[in-house]
């Protein structure tokens, strides 16, 4: 089964999304992230993904959601992470054939859009927020 991440970055009240430009989710919004190499742990490819798509290198993982789903008839699994204790001085779009561009989407924004994200992230991250609030 192949696998992928998802990365979530939080700038106070909002959320980090880029604008993809290929494939199945073209012109669509999705968390930056991308596929798992062969043998390489979920934590070990966010934080890859996070420097080869967005110049992020210094940050703590924090698990959100795991799920299986099918794309182009695969199997996949996926991980999506929660990134803290980051730097957005050198914020910037590395792979520009991936992606054109990133805006911060507060999260009811989120569900309006059109995006390459599953609901039941959404509700995930609706939980994240209100656990957060409460510490």
């Amino acid at each position: 089964m192949k696998e992928f991440v998802r990365l979530i970055i939080k700038k106070s009240n909002k959320y980090l999304l880029i604008k993809e430009v290929k494939g199945t989710w073209y012109n669509a919004w999705n968390f930056p992230g991308g596929k798992i190499d062969p043998g390489e742990s979920s934590e070990i490819a966010a934080l890859r993904e996070l420097d080869e798509e967005l110049n992020l290198k210094k940050t703590k993982l924090h698990l959100l959601y795991e799920t299986d789903c099918s794309f182009n008839n695969e199997p996949w699994h996926g991980f999506y992470f929660v990134c803290s204790d980051f730097d957005l001085e050198n914020l910037k779009v590395m792979e520009t054939t991936k992606c054109d561009g990133y805006c911060f989407f507060p999260l009811e924004e989120l569900k309006q859009l059109k995006l390459g994200i599953p609901n039941d992230i959404i509700s995930a991250l609706e939980e994240y927020d209100n656990a957060s609030k409460t510490v």
